[in-house]
């Protein structure tokens, strides 16, 4: 499914590069959704599986590259 994912994001990013900050939005609602279904799913393991570690810093980055465009531009005035 993450394979799909992936590929799907790869044709948007080409081919539609103005759905761009729509694929950052949804792929930050699955990265929210799938710490929730984390935390609510009780799983007996030994240690942290290795998808569960990289979820949060993979959710910061994406959801700072969809906050970045909506900073507003401050130019810098000539120097006088």
């Amino acid at each position: 499914m993450q394979l799909l994912f992936g590929l799907l994001l790869a044709v948007l990013v080409i081919r539609y590069p103005g759905l761009v900050p729509l694929m950052l939005a949804l792929l930050t609602v699955e990265l929210v959704l799938r710490e929730v279904a984390g935390a609510l799913t009780s799983v007996t393991t030994v240690g942290t599986a290795p998808g569960a570690a990289g979820n949060a810093p993979v959710l910061v980055v994406v959801a700072a590259a969809l906050l970045l465009p909506l900073c507003p531009r401050y130019e810098r005035q000539p120097a006088v």
